[in-house]
């Protein structure tokens, strides 16, 4: 557990640095950079499965993973291989974060209507776009966060760490501790902070890695 934990400190630190303008750290913000890159994680270990089956894959397995794109360049992946660090792994990001809403008398947003709506704004502007009260929208759109900032978070997650998937455990850790701490100060309600992370997070990981372009 140490490097993950070891991790998920340093995505911490390097965030309070990188998100610091003179009147501190947008929390909304800091919560949607970590689910953004959990999700944009989630979607790359999707695609390198994909790439490591070949041939062996069968395209007509749209369970276990598809690729969608239509007249505009995004293309969008689905299926059990993008899922798995997601949603189905134990220690999976959406995991994760439900076991700390139990622990803390939460629960995670409604994953079924999240991950419908976000297939039915694929190519529309509000695609990635958290569904929030104004108040509690981070100052910068998730997809916009990856585009500026993903690329400076990698020496962190592979500082300590060997693998995506663990990775993708440090962020969800990351998250905890933000979300422990913003408890602890009473400055969020924790429905709100998990929404946050829920609705970067959810979007990232069905936008293809390779379409990540500022």
């Amino acid at each position: 557990m140490a490097p993950l934990t070891m991790t998920a400190r340093e995505v911490i630190d390097f965030t309070m640095i990188r998100l610091k303008d003179d009147r501190g750290v947008h929390l909304e913000t800091a919560l949607a950079m970590i689910g953004a890159l959990a999700g944009h994680l989630c979607a790359e270990i999707g695609v390198q499965a994909r790439r490591a089956l070949g041939d062996r894959f069968d395209p007509r397995d749209l369970e276990t993973f598809c690729e969608v794109q239509g007249k505009s360049r995004e293309r969008y992946v689905l299926g059990n291989l993008v899922d798995r660090w997601m949603f189905q792994e134990g220690r999976g990001f959406w995991p994760c974060l439900a076991a700390f809403a139990d622990q803390h008398g939460g629960a995670m947003p409604d994953q079924e209507a999240l991950r419908k709506h976000v297939v039915e704004t694929f190519y529309k502007p509000e695609f990635g776009i958290p569904r929030l009260p104004d108040r509690h929208q981070p100052a910068v759109p998730p997809v916009t966060l990856l585009q500026k900032l993903g690329g400076e978070y990698v020496p962190r997650l592979t500082l300590y760490l060997d693998t995506l998937t663990d990775a993708v455990t440090a962020l969800a850790f990351a998250a905890q501790t933000l979300m422990t701490d913003a408890l602890a100060a009473k400055v969020m309600p924790l429905d709100i902070m998990l929404r946050i992370l829920a609705e970067s997070a959810v979007p990232m990981a069905r936008l293809h890695p390779d379409d990540l372009e500022a």
